[in-house]
């Protein structure tokens, strides 16, 4: 595939997590915020779809959570963490207390910068 082609393409990931895959994730991730710690512990199952070229880079994330409505509140906080980075707009947003979803538009360049920051790394 060349280059042009890929950067006009749509990737999606979705990924069902279950208590030892939802374990390695928190163990990789630490000296993450607590918040996010909470939201990862929640996920029943995720997705994300993305859409990018070398000025913008479009991600779309839905989350089905188990019933917790401090998991729905830790997504809203993770998304103001987000939308705090320069150049990050948030498009649109769903949040009820078992699906979230958010649609996000993040500079390219600093697309990898920005995730890290969430995830405390």
């Amino acid at each position: 595939m060349d280059t042009a082609s890929a950067q006009d393409s749509v990737v999606t990931a979705h990924v069902s997590l279950d208590e030892p895959m939802r374990r390695r994730l928190l163990d990789v991730l630490p000296s993450s915020p607590e918040r996010l710690r909470r939201f990862v512990r929640s996920i029943q199952e995720a997705g994300v779809a993305i859409q990018g070229n070398a000025a913008i880079t479009e991600l779309r994330y839905t989350f089905s959570l188990d019933d917790n409505p401090s998991a729905s509140q830790a997504f809203v906080t993770l998304l103001a963490d987000l939308r705090a980075h320069e150049g990050v707009r948030l498009v649109d947003q769903s949040v009820s207390s078992s699906v979230v979803t958010a649609h996000v538009s993040i500079p390219t360049d600093s697309l990898w910068t920005v995730h890290r920051s969430l995830l405390g790394v």
